[in-house]
């Protein structure tokens, strides 16, 4: 749907950058840009990740990205994961902090990985503020 549908509308409405592609998104929406990060990552070059919810279906994103890793050795992109510090602990902080450290440990040779913890942010409140972050820093002049 995003590459035969979405992208079609939007380069043909706006001018575009193939460059600047990005997706972003919280918890399940950031569950959503991890998965596309791990199966289609050449769609696009910036990626968002807020507050993935990335226990869904038996963590099956870490498994995604341990299969990613076992074919390619780059992720020609830009990833910003962040989330709250008094988020949800065993369903966003801990399994989040494990997605980070298996893609420091597998070295993607391209990665541009940013992470941040909003101090004093639940699941509901970092959103706003850390979206528009995440931008700025992956958009940065």
């Amino acid at each position: 749907m995003i590459v035969n549908e979405l992208f079609p509308v939007i380069n043909k409405k706006y001018r575009t950058n193939p460059d600047s592609t990005a997706i972003g998104g919280h918890s399940l929406s950031g569950l959503l840009n991890s998965y596309i990060l791990f199966n289609q990552p050449e769609l696009f070059k910036n990626y968002v990740i807020g507050s993935p919810f990335l226990i869904w279906d038996k963590n099956i994103i870490s498994k995604l990205e341990n299969e990613y890793f076992s074919k390619h050795k780059e992720l020609n992109c830009n990833v910003y994961i962040y989330y709250g510090s008094m988020d949800f602990k065993d369903g966003i902080i801990i399994p989040t902090n494990e997605f980070i450290q298996n893609i420091q440990a597998h070295n993607y040779k391209g990665i541009n990985l940013i992470t941040r913890i909003y101090e004093g942010e639940t699941h509901y409140s970092v959103s706003g503020v850390a979206i528009t972050y995440g931008l700025r820093t992956l958009f940065r002049p």
